[in-house]
């Protein structure tokens, strides 16, 4: 077992309310002292688990993404950018932050001009690709209504109502 630094919790009145276990950067809190020292033993061995895991660096349609574990759970980076120093934190299992980082990096690399959307998002997941030709449906209508001369707000109102009553998108499983 770990040998974790133990705080106790106290309320404005000076009562005890919970306990605070830290060990390194990861910190849990518990009801009672041994609880804490439980929950931040758990979280260490998470950690231990996705560092095991190791970093995943992949590309899609030329663009780098990369999913590497943290102390509290993964976190992505995606070209784009051109910074290597820009990171996005997020919690979830490596395979859901791979969803959430293939999720912007399509988003950030979409233009009207691609002429299939359906193509576009092919290999990444189901959900993710779902998700993804539904917002650039609404981005269709939008940008119809904004060169039409619409304002923000009605072109908002317009790509709503075009999404509200559109048949559901058909992406392949």
């Amino acid at each position: 077992m770990l040998k974790p630094t133990i705080k106790k919790l106290k309320n404005l009145r000076g009562k005890i309310t919970g306990y605070r276990a830290r060990y390194g950067v990861q910190q849990a809190e518990g009801e009672t002292a041994k609880a804490a020292a439980l929950n931040v033993e758990t979280a260490v061995l998470n950690a231990l688990m996705r560092l095991d895991r190791g970093t995943h660096i992949g590309v899609w349609r030329g663009h780098t993404y990369v999913i590497a574990p943290d102390g509290d759970g993964w976190r992505y980076w995606i070209d784009t950018f051109s910074r290597t120093d820009y990171w996005c934190m997020t919690n979830g299992t490596r395979d859901e932050v791979q969803d959430i980082a293939m999720r912007g990096l399509a988003q950030t690399t979409w233009t009207r001009e691609v002429e299939d959307d359906v193509a576009f998002v092919e290999g990444l997941s189901y959900p993710v690709r779902r998700e993804l030709v539904t917002y650039f449906n609404w981005q269709r209508a939008y940008a119809v209504a904004r060169d039409k001369g619409e304002t923000d707000e009605s072109a908002r109102a317009f790509a709503d109502t075009v999404q509200r009553h559109s048949a559901p998108v058909q992406v392949p499983a």
